[in-house]
């Protein structure tokens, strides 16, 4: 087999949908026989033990709830593991790699870590944005499986854990985008906008966001905020009018009062033709890099 699929839940059976597909001979297990039996057909065999899945090929792709999990249905094929590239893509912080690593490899097996940003029905398409890190040799060597997964596929780089800590960062971006958007359906519903209309004018305002991101990445980079375009200033009387709508509003616990008073933070501590991304000063400094 090209490869072996540990876990046939939604990503799991994407994925292995995705490789038999490109032509890639897939084995799948999982724990619910019939999620696995359900997938059989061209290309795909479905495995009675993780022991003889982890035996049919050279590559595994691990698609469990954890690492603790990831571990627990391992451990009785930790013997087959030998030689074998571990692909993991379980869900986890990046300090749940180093200790799972250290089990594998302790077992002759081998570990890339791999992160999908975004839903399973991406994997397969060029919607399908994947992120790897570890050795670049091991990356190498799954050509055919990032093929068969579609999209764009990044190497982060030799330190394994790099995968993991993106993909934390890119679900901080993900989830306050969502919180956006239930603020703004609250303030359309009481503005009277269309939400049809407001989900049509949003990727007018992708363009824009992706320049403040730019802009705001650039001047981290050059450590000095000064920024003719939108100073700190202009910030401030559109952060009281919308915090204060949504007060008067009912619309509780919302993120613009506390956005507003950063804001006006920063103008007490003497910033005013600053760009608003000199509120990251207001976050402590980490004392650990990556």
């Amino acid at each position: 087999m090209d490869v072996a699929v540990l876990g046939t839940g939604a990503m799991g059976a994407a994925v292995a949908r995705a490789c038999a597909g490109a032509g890639l001979s897939v084995a799948v297990w999982n724990r619910s026989a019939d999620r696995a039996q359900a997938l059989v057909g061209p290309n795909i065999t479905r495995c009675r033990t993780v022991e003889e899945a982890v035996r049919s090929s050279r590559t595994v792709v691990l698609a469990l709830l954890g690492y603790d999990v990831a571990r627990e249905v391992l451990e009785p094929a930790g013997a087959c593991l030998g030689g074998r590239l571990v692909v993991q893509t379980a869900s986890g912080s990046r300090d749940d790699v180093a200790p799972f690593v250290t089990w594998v490899e302790g077992v002759g097996g081998r570990c890339l870590e791999a992160a999908f940003l975004g839903h399973p029905r991406t994997v397969g398409t060029p919607d399908c944005h994947t992120v790897y890190s570890g050795p670049e040799e091991y990356y190498e060597e799954i050509a055919p499986l990032r093929r068969a997964l579609g999209g764009l596929s990044v190497h982060l780089g030799p330190d394994i854990r790099c995968a993991k800590a993106y993909l934390m960062v890119a679900a901080v971006w993900y989830y306050a985008a969502v919180n956006g958007f239930l603020e703004c359906v609250a303030f359309a519903t009481r503005t009277g906008v269309p939400l049809e209309a407001f989900a049509k004018s949003v990727p007018l305002h992708q363009a824009g966001v992706q320049q403040t991101v730019d802009v705001g990445v650039e001047l981290l980079e050059r450590g000095d905020y000064r920024h003719e375009q939108a100073p700190l200033t202009t910030h401030l009387d559109v952060l009281r009018q919308l915090a204060s709508f949504a007060e008067e509003s009912g619309i509780t616990r919302s993120f613009l009062p506390v956005l507003r008073d950063r804001v006006r933070q920063a103008l007490d501590d003497g910033f005013h033709s600053e760009h608003i991304t000199v509120l990251c000063e207001q976050f402590p400094r980490p004392t650990v890099h990556l």
